[in-house]
Formats: structure tokens, C-alpha cells, sequence
């Protein structure tokens, strides 16, 4: 009687075991990390197909958050997400190298943020534009963590690289505010621009979906709940905005839908 074999089988994990043995000894493995979607339900990796076949259109809370600039006090590099939940695990600021950005006043505080974004990111302000600069000439500056979570672990890899600004050519002029922030376990382009520059790879999300327990405000909170009331699943967002206003790290929000 012919043997259906099948990947349970101890012949076939036997057999896998001494390919990667071999790959091992020869120089050819690493450790790493990659973006996964995963399933806080029971901890697992879902396949894209699982992902792409449950899309639907939901209503979120966007930010324009503030990162202060180390060496120009009062001045603000403007980012927006639609994942503010993410912005505990962010590293570094990115933009377009050849995009023009400028430098605006509204009151005592200055903005930085790409010149195409301005008038719709800066919809009902009044503001003057002080300067003008390529997105190249942003590159390097240092800012001021807005959760100091990580930023404060001096034995954090890669430390000294974090909470910069860098150039990525994956910066569109589509939305927010022409700068993006980075947060490295979260998002394709976000890693791969993480291991090209060296960034610190801070994962401040447990696989159960929570936030781990450094994130001190909030630790153990579901990053987004799975609520059977209306805009149940905002409620760690809206945590987080409220923080943000708290520590006076809002620019501006607004309700978004997408995918």
C-alpha cells in the first residue's frame, strides 16, 4: 500500500532539520526579524491570503504628531500616522531627499514639513514660511523621542542612530505631511530602512497584541481592540492622542477611512 506522506510526518521534519543544519554549518543562516501579520488570538503568523481576503473599510483616527528638534528649540518636524498606537515603538523620521519642505511660524513655534503638504496639512492655520529646504538638507537631525520608553535604555542596539531624521525614496507627497514616522517592527518599508541604516528595532507590542510592559502608560492595553461598540476598536488610539495633547505632542487629528 503506497505511503501518503505529509509535512507531520518525522521523515519529512527529520529531513528539513538536516537541510538547515547544513545551510548552519556552511555560514549561510541568520537571525533576523520580518514583518508578519499576526494573529493575537493565538500568537501565529497569518498568510497574506488569510489578510487580503478580510479587508474592509473602518474608520480610524489620524494624527499630525510634533518631534521636536534637539538643536532648534521650539521648532517641529510635522508627521503624520493612521497608526497612533504605533508611535510608542517610533525610531527615526523619514523623508524625501528631493522634495522641497519648508519651515513655517504659527505663533511662537515653527514646523517643519514638505512645501507640497502645507496648505492642506495647515488647513485653517495662519502661518508665515520662514525658510525653504530640500528634504537632503533635513537629513541628520536629531529630535526629541516623544516616548522615552526606549530612548532612555542605554544599552538599546543600535541607540545612537535612533531619533533621526533619514531620507527614503518610499516618501510620497500624497498624504500627511511628506515625512514619515518610523517605527522599525512595524511596516515593510519602516524594517527595511531600519536594517539599511542601523536603526534600533524597538518592538514595544507583545505577540498578544498588547503593549508590553516598559510602555508604561500603557502597558497590557490592546493596541486595537476587537469591541462590538460603535469605534470600539479607536479606544487605545484615542489613548494615545490624548497623551499626545497631554504632553504637548498634537498638531492635529482627524477621523479617516480606509482599508
Amino acid at each position: 500500500m503506497e505511503h501518503s506522506y505529509s509535512t507531520m510526518d518525522a521523515s519529512y521534519t527529520e529531513s528539513v532539520w538536516w537541510a538547515f543544519k547544513e545551510l548552519f554549518k556552511k555560514g549561510l543562516v541568520y537571525q533576523g526579524f520580518k514583518p508578519m501579520h499576526i494573529c493575537p488570538r493565538c500568537e501565529t503568523t497569518l498568510s497574506n491570503n488569510e489578510v487580503t481576503s478580510n479587508y474592509k473599510d473602518i474608520t480610524d483616527i489620524s494624527v499630525t504628531a510634533k518631534f521636536e528638534l534637539v538643536k532648534e528649540q521650539d521648532t517641529y518636524i510635522l508627521a503624520w500616522t493612521t497608526t497612533p498606537w504605533t508611535l510608542p515603538g517610533n525610531v527615526a523620521l523619514a523623508v524625501s531627499p528631493d522634495a522641497e519642505y519648508v519651515k513655517v511660524a504659527i505663533g511662537d513655534e515653527k514646523y517643519i514639513l514638505a512645501s507640497a503638504r502645507a496648505e492642506t496639512a495647515l488647513a485653517g492655520k495662519e502661518y508665515t514660511v520662514v525658510s525653504r529646504m530640500k528634504g537632503s538638507e533635513l537629513v541628520g537631525a536629531e529630535y526629541k523621542p516623544i516616548f522615552d520608553y526606549y530612548s532612555e535604555q542605554g544599552t538599546l542596539p543600535n541607540r545612537e542612530n535612533g531619533w533621526k531624521v533619514y531620507g527614503a525614496d518610499f516618501v510620497t507627497m500624497e498624504s500627511g505631511t511628506g515625512v514619515v514616522h518610523i517605527a522599525t517592527a512595524f511596516g515593510e518599508d519602516d524594517m527595511n530602512l531600519g536594517m539599511k541604516e542601523n536603526l534600533p528595532f524597538v518592538q514595544h507590542v507583545s505577540m498578544d497584541g498588547t503593549m508590553k510592559k516598559e510602555v508604561r502608560d500603557f502597558a497590557g492595553v490592546s493596541v486595537k481592540p476587537k469591541s462590538d461598540e460603535k469605534d470600539g476598536h479607536q479606544a487605545t488610539d484615542i489613548l494615545i492622542i490624548k497623551h499626545l495633547a497631554g504632553i504637548g505632542a498634537l498638531f492635529s487629528k482627524e477621523k479617516i477611512v480606509h482599508a
